[in-house]
């Protein structure tokens, strides 16, 4: 895979490895102790890192171009239906590395360290992820930086800032959807990101009055699917292992697989990166099967039989 510089070309198998080491709880040195341990030679701590550097960056971005295109096909949506363009339902919720109440009478400073702000529509069955705030303290050079971050570092949060101000983050994503001409109608969630949509409407920023629903009985909007992307969040960033280099991309990586699901996350990802699947090979079949098997477990847990079967195993634990 050419890289328009001179050196050895990179191997498109390490950019491989990397696409599916973002997609598990694992690191780089996790996968060397695997690789060892099956008798195959494993490459370098500095050579993965240099990949797992790029790939990332690549995902960030490639991830940032998809939901674009998703909150213009929104207002494509609103607009077949014969509603508002403009106007989209929304979920937020922030998930953090550590939890917050976790440092309680231990420590004066915030146990966390890194936070993920996701914003998810409700204006379709599938309810993608229209935008994802990322606030990172943690400093991937050294010495590490004093009071801001500098250019070099993937760190965006000053370190003496509070990492709990979700009104600040649900305030900046809205304004990322405001840029594509979204404004929220309906607003479902359990912070202080409330504050935020009000603040935007009263300045004369947004043309739409926000309707708040902190009961997610209310329309039938529930936080199930926000917690769901809280939970591949944590899959990709577990909080045993801080990626402080990778963070923002590995977050990236859990949005796509979001909305793509699983088998053609991995697929357009590859291709992405430059190292395609090819097509008609048993990996494209495995991953066909795979992406129908999620689809029939996701539309089972939604059916009553899959009801049903949740209750039972209550009743029965």
């Amino acid at each position: 895979m050419k890289e328009g510089r001179k050196g050895r070309d990179t191997v498109q198998m390490n950019s491989a490895v990397q696409v599916g080491l973002t997609q598990t709880r694992i690191g780089n040195s996790a996968m060397r102790l695997t690789l060892m341990s099956s008798n195959i030679p494993a490459p370098s701590d500095r050579g993965m890192q240099k990949s797992a550097n790029k790939v990332c960056d690549q995902i960030e971005e490639l991830n940032k171009t998809d939901m674009g295109g998703v909150r213009k096909r929104i207002r494509e949506i609103n607009t077949h239906r014969g509603n508002p363009p403009s106007k989209v339902d929304l979920m937020v919720d922030a998930t953090y590395n550590n939890p917050i109440y976790s440092g309680g009478g231990k420590t004066p400073l915030q146990p966390a360290s890194q936070v993920m702000f996701s914003t998810i529509e409700h204006n379709t069955k599938d309810q993608y992820v229209l935008d994802l705030v990322i606030k990172n303290k943690l400093c991937n050079i050294w010495p590490p930086c004093d009071s801001e971050h500098s250019s070099h570092c993937k760190g965006n949060l000053p370190l003496a800032s509070s990492i709990c101000n979700e009104q600040a983050y649900c305030s900046e994503s809205l304004e990322n959807l405001k840029r594509d001409g979204l404004e929220v109608d309906k607003l479902v969630t359990d912070t202080g990101a409330i504050k935020a949509a009000d603040k935007i409407y009263k300045c004369c920023t947004s043309c739409t009055k926000p309707q708040h629903y902190l009961d997610p009985i209310h329309l039938n909007l529930t936080t199930k699917k926000v917690e769901s992307v809280n939970r591949r969040l944590k899959r990709s960033l577990p909080s045993s292992v801080n990626f402080t280099r990778n963070f923002s991309g590995r977050a990236h990586r859990a949005v796509y697989s979001v909305n793509h699901r699983p088998g053609n996350a991995i697929k357009e990802l590859y291709s992405g990166v430059g190292c395609p699947i090819t097509a008609g090979s048993s990996v494209s079949k495995d991953l066909d099967n795979e992406q129908k098997r999620h689809l029939y477990n996701k539309a089972l847990s939604k059916s009553i039989k899959g009801k049903i079967q949740k209750e039972t195993e209550k009743i029965t634990t």
